[in-house]
């Protein structure tokens, strides 16, 4: 069952996203402060609307479990409303065999530009430089190199 939280954080949700942190860094931060809507049920699921203009997020870890998301994507972010989703193309898929309504959908890739309000500064030096990737980093940019092709984000 998925509990909504209104106009608040949910960094709670956001550790749901650890194993997806590449492709999902920017809902991850999102997460972190205040979303008009988030919907999850803490285990499998999150839905998150931060605000206008910025797309409807949708995650899941399992596929099989997708009523509650069709529920809620219908009910409170319906596309008739002018609310458009930022989902994977398997979840897509998955709905459109779940229910017709989500064959009106259609997959496009738009490209939107986040505002960096606040700059982090970093507690150690940087000097810029460049270095070449050792052994240690082959299983990071193995999965970078498999996942982001496969993963792409469909904005609805």
């Amino acid at each position: 069952m998925l509990q909504h939280y209104q106009d608040q954080s949910c960094p709670e949700a956001a550790k749901l996203l650890e194993g997806d942190a590449v492709t999902y860094s920017v809902l991850i931060q999102i997460l972190q402060g205040s979303c008009m809507d988030i919907y999850t049920d803490q285990e499998n699921t999150v839905i998150c609307y931060s605000c206008p203009p910025f797309p409807v997020w949708v995650w899941c870890r399992d596929m099989e479990k997708i009523e509650d998301i069709a529920r809620c994507l219908k009910e409170s972010f319906p596309l008739e409303k002018g609310f458009f989703w930022n989902l994977n193309a398997e979840l897509l898929d998955r709905l459109r065999e779940w229910d017709a309504y989500f064959c009106q959908a259609k997959p496009e890739m738009g490209l939107l530009s986040y505002r960096l309000d606040t700059i982090h500064p970093i507690d150690h030096p940087c000097d810029g430089g460049m270095t070449l990737a050792g052994e240690e980093d082959i299983p990071f940019l193995t999965g970078v190199w498999h996942d982001m092709p496969w993963r792409w984000r469909v904005l609805i």
